[in-house]
């Protein structure tokens, strides 16, 4: 399983998000998650779709040869 960690989109109503992120930290495996929401009305998936990867980013490169602390300037828009 990846060890840079889970790389999930959902789709739920925007009134029900501090519901979700909250039963999330109630569970012991999804405490202390990082979120990046952005909120888009309508249908966004018409399936479900699980796919567990050895590398959520494929580097194939060895996990000594990167940092997953080193990220890009994040843009507000």
């Amino acid at each position: 399983m990846a060890t840079e960690g889970i790389n999930a989109q959902i789709s739920i109503p925007k009134h029900n998000i501090k519901k979700f992120k909250t039963y999330l930290e109630s569970c012991n495996n999804f405490k202390g998650l990082e979120y990046k929401i952005a909120i888009k009305e309508g249908i966004s998936f018409l399936k479900l779709t699980i796919k567990i990867k050895d590398e959520i980013v494929a580097y194939k490169i060895s996990g000594d040869e990167y940092n997953m602390d080193h990220v890009g300037k994040y843009l507000n828009y």
